[in-house]
């Protein structure tokens, strides 16, 4: 039993983590390249998943001449970092990896993405307000 948990948790987080790094290359997609930074820092936890999301990111950024910089962190100090990170106003990420353990902690914190129209593609499931909204309705 526990085994088959960490199983659909880990598949879950895997889904989550695609989800995210799509939203961002959706993001972008309609960007100018006059309008798009030139870097973005993506704080995030080495696995094989996410190692993969960024190729993605990193292939659309070649194509769009920005730098997809990583800073990679470990599991047992990421939720510390990120929370670290977000209460002091840091700039060190511009984007993190934010799965459903973490986004109600985290939710008035982060900036909300409501206005970005390519989130109409994004996955149903894999925004579900229960997880990703903050206290007024957002998706963050």
């Amino acid at each position: 039993m526990r085994g088959e948990r960490t199983g659909r948790s880990s598949m879950a987080n895997r889904r989550q983590w695609a989800l995210a790094c799509a939203a961002i290359v959706l993001l972008f997609t309609g960007t100018s390249v006059a309008q798009a930074p030139k870097e973005i820092r993506v704080g995030y936890q080495p696995n094989p998943i996410q190692d993969a999301s960024l190729a993605m990111m990193e292939k659309w950024g070649a194509k769009h001449g920005v730098k997809i910089t990583k800073i990679p962190n470990s599991y047992g100090v990421y939720v510390e970092k990120m929370t670290a990170s977000l209460t002091s106003n840091s700039d060190q990420y511009d984007v993190i990896w934010h799965n459903d353990d973490w986004g109600q902690l985290w939710k008035k914190l982060l900036e909300p993405m409501d206005d970005i129209p390519s989130l109409k593609l994004a996955d149903k499931w894999g925004m579900d307000p229960i997880i990703f909204n903050n206290d007024e309705g957002k998706t963050t």
